[in-house]
């Protein structure tokens, strides 16, 4: 699991996220572990679908995220679209003023969880379900040999695919796990 940078910077965080098994986000990082062959657990919507309300809209940032498509060009690597469904009903979110601008600087984001009685106890919700779609397989490619319009292509194809993945998981279990007047939008 690959986690942003700054945590490894903040005591008490740092040892809870290499608790967890995270490693530092960096391109260098992410490149030796492809290399050795190692699966690599990334979130490419990252703090902004961390951030986002609870509501009837789920939103997927992925148009402007394309770095683990080139990485997983670049390799050869398959890519295991997932989805999971009910992870903005365990909490409502606080945002403190200033936190778009922390986000943006440091690259983390400050959201305050609360849940059942004004506490980070999470609401007895609906469950959490996490859906695995097919594996996109990924034909190697060496990037650094196409032209710009050619990669910009490739990367394209790729991301189409990659969305065209989550809406089908979206399209064929939300109306089993109770999402059926929810709305999947894709930014």
């Amino acid at each position: 699991m690959l986690a942003a940078s700054v945590l490894f910077w903040i005591p008490v965080i740092r040892e809870f996220t290499l608790w967890f098994g995270a490693v530092d986000a960096r391109m260098k990082n992410v490149k030796m572990l492809l290399e050795a062959g190692v699966n690599v657990e990334l979130y490419p919507g990252g703090l902004d679908e961390m951030i986002q309300p609870a509501g009837d809209e789920k939103t997927i940032n992925i148009k402007t995220r394309t770095g683990f498509l080139r990485l997983a060009l670049t390799h050869g690597v398959s890519i295991l679209p997932v989805f999971c469904f009910g992870e903005t009903d365990l909490h409502d979110t606080y945002t403190p003023p200033g936190a778009d601008w922390i986000k943006s600087l440091f690259r983390v984001g400050i959201v305050l969880p609360l849940g059942r009685l004004c506490s980070l106890l999470p609401y007895h919700s609906k469950p959490q379900v996490m859906v695995i779609g097919e594996a996109i397989k990924v034909k190697q490619c060496d990037l650094t040999a196409m032209t710009t319009e050619e990669v910009d292509n490739k990367v394209k194809a790729l991301q189409q695919e990659y969305i065209a993945a989550l809406e089908k998981i979206w399209q064929e279990n939300k109306g089993e796990l109770g999402y059926e007047k929810h709305k999947l939008a894709i930014s």
